[in-house]
């Protein structure tokens, strides 16, 4: 599943802007980020792309690192996706897989998990993504 297209994608943007912050890339990137008031279990996050302008917008009721979890698989998917939006835990497998993926690469520390973030399956990087969201 797109591993190396998700470790291209870290390598070039870590490489350009030197910061793994997804606040930070979004605003290197020109990308805007909205805050909304949702009900957490109803949306924690999406982003719409209307030609080169990206808006990620993500729920104002998270924690603030939750937010950065979120802010991160929504830039993966502005970064190496080109549909006009997705949220998260929703849409195509492969790019939700590949969106956790970045995230868990660009913020998590892989040495504290017992298994290489490449080697998990889409069910069990979800399920470590979403057991951080709070």
């Amino acid at each position: 599943m797109g591993v190396k297209k998700v470790i291209d994608t870290l390598y070039n943007i870590y490489s350009e802007y030197h910061t793994t912050d997804p606040f930070e890339l979004c605003e290197h990137l020109g990308y805007k980020i909205r805050y909304k008031n949702y009900n957490v279990d109803a949306m924690k996050g999406y982003y719409t792309k209307v030609f080169d302008d990206v808006c990620i917008y993500i729920n104002s009721n998270l924690s603030r690192f939750s937010q950065s979890i979120i802010c991160a698989h929504e830039l993966g998917h502005a970064l190496m996706h080109d549909n006009a939006g997705n949220h998260f835990n929703g849409g195509d497998m492969q790019k939700e897989y590949e969106a956790n993926l970045f995230a868990a690469y660009l913020l998590l520390n892989e040495s504290d998990y017992d298994i290489k973030f490449e080697n998990m399956n889409s069910y069990l990087l979800q399920q470590a993504i979403n057991d951080l969201i709070i």
